[in-house]
């Protein structure tokens, strides 16, 4: 198995592992910060959550431009120590009774500001610390999984944990699995390969420089049929997931399968159960036609989508959960995949910071639009419109390119659609 291979090598595992232990941390700091918003705010809370998600989308094309001009060991190194301390400082403040809002703002804008350098930079050194360009999938299959698996273990890991510790404690932990980290890619460092000496890493850093930075991201996507126009398509399938399971799961959970939280949290786990298996799956399989994958992820979703929108009762939701997270994996680490191989090695960081401000545009988009979307149709009615959306981005996708031809190579746009 392509997973297991690559596990076998001490000191791709050491990776693997302190991000799996730093993405738990991750998931810990999230709770915490929402229990502790609410607590503090009360309805005023949303705030905290939404300072660090504009940050992320005003940020990330800046944060992947710096990512490719700096060393990447050294600055994920300095990023998780410099995240650590931001962190670090909550459980402090609380100890001395005076934490307030502003507090948890501040900290959830520097945190997302530090993220938006940190993951391109760890993308962008994937490819050297693996050496062979085939391992890429598996590789980002493991990379990728380090946020699945935290998001299926960790809230039920934070159950157990607050009968044990203060929840300001959860910070700590945060802060601990920063550190983790960032020993483990001190230890693995020659590992590394150097940095690519670009063009523009050897310019002055000024504000000029940076947009000029960001601009030569958005047209080497331009150049790549399938990247650019499955990193569109990713935005259109994010705001129909977005108002399916952050609002509609819930309000069905709630008003329709008769439950509480928990009931909640079930069809989110049985997302969490499909997430692993896919990515397991996924990453070790050889893709030639990346484009019918893509297209192939909506309607997967699609059809989980249009499951739960019927659903008679939790197992039956929980069945279609299941099967929408199976599409999760089938469409990223394709989408990652085409990146690492089309784009050129000291650019990396700007693409892939570019796609999460475009997922994340999309995430907004779908938080914005579910509030009027289930105000004024029934829960069903607006989860099945998100699964006709879901399928509507999948179907444009195999309009576009068809079933593609096997491709070694770059994708650039061609006039037939058949070509990527």
């Amino acid at each position: 198995m392509a997973f297991l291979r690559l596990l076998k090598r001490p000191h791709l595992a050491l990776l693997w592992l302190s991000q799996v232990l730093s993405s738990t941390g991750d998931t810990f700091y999230t709770v915490a910060l929402i229990w502790t918003a609410v607590n503090v705010a009360g309805s005023s809370a949303g705030v905290v959550v939404a300072a660090g998600f504009a940050t992320r989308v005003l940020f990330g094309p800046i944060g992947g431009v710096l990512a490719d001009r700096w060393d990447h060991r050294q600055t994920l190194i300095g990023l998780d120590v410099t995240r650590a301390i931001t962190v670090a400082s909550l459980p402090l403040i609380h100890a001395t009774g005076s934490l307030e809002l502003w507090h948890l703002i501040v900290v959830s804008i520097l945190l997302a500001a530090q993220s938006t350098i940190f993951d391109p930079a760890l993308q962008a050194s994937l490819p050297g610390l693996i050496k062979n360009k085939d391992d890429i999938v598996a590789m980002n299959g493991l990379m990728d999984g380090t946020r699945r698996l935290a998001l299926a273990l960790a809230p039920s890991l934070a159950g157990a944990l607050v009968a044990l510790m203060p929840l300001a404690q959860f910070f700590t932990l945060d802060a601990l699995s920063f550190c983790v980290s960032a020993v483990a890619l001190i230890a693995i460092g020659r590992h590394f390969a150097k940095t690519p000496a670009t063009a523009s890493a050897q310019t002055r850093l000024t504000i000029a420089n940076v947009f000029g930075d960001v601009v030569t991201g958005v047209r080497l996507v331009r150049t790549n049929a399938i990247l650019s126009w499955f990193l569109v398509n990713q935005a259109v399938s994010n705001a129909a997931w977005t108002a399916t399971f952050n609002v509609g799961a819930a309000l069905l959970a709630s008003r329709t399968l008769g439950g509480e939280v928990g009931t909640y949290g079930l069809i989110l786990g049985a997302y969490g159960a499909g997430n692993i298996l896919s990515n397991f799956v996924i990453g070790n399989l050889s893709v030639r036609r990346p484009s019918v994958m893509l297209s192939t992820s909506r309607l997967v979703q699609a059809a989980g989508i249009a499951i739960i929108a019927v659903a008679p009762s939790l197992p039956v939701a929980m069945a279609g959960s299941f099967l929408t997270a199976i599409g999760g994996p089938m469409g990223d680490l394709m989408l990652l995949a085409v990146m690492h191989r089309d784009m050129p090695q000291g650019t990396i960081g700007k693409v892939y910071a570019l796609r999460m401000t475009i997922s994340s545009i999309g995430i907004f988009v779908g938080l914005m639009l579910a509030g009027p979307l289930y105000a004024n149709v029934a829960i069903r009615t607006g989860i099945g419109i998100c699964a006709v959306v879901m399928a509507g981005s999948g179907i444009a996708g195999f309009i576009r390119f068809g079933l593609g031809t096997p491709t070694a190579g770059s994708s650039p746009r061609q006039p037939s659609p058949a070509k990527n």
